[in-house]
């Protein structure tokens, strides 16, 4: 299937972009984002998680 190599591409950006934030402390300045507590952390572990979902999919027989 076509849409696999770049379900992979995007897999791995996105696990190398949501690690980013992880490795450096990285502050976001949005009014009320601070609010939400652990969000610096919640957002970079959900992309991840998505990253890591799209690898899967990519490896696998069907595609999600």
């Amino acid at each position: 299937m076509r849409s696999k190599p770049i379900l992979f591409i995007i897999g791995i950006l996105s696990i190398i972009f949501g690690s980013i934030p992880l490795l450096i402390n990285f502050n976001i300045d949005i009014p009320y984002i601070n609010l939400i507590p652990y969000i610096n952390i919640i957002i970079p572990v959900g992309t991840i998680i998505i990253g890591l979902l799209a690898l899967f999919s990519a490896m696998s027989r069907n595609v999600w």
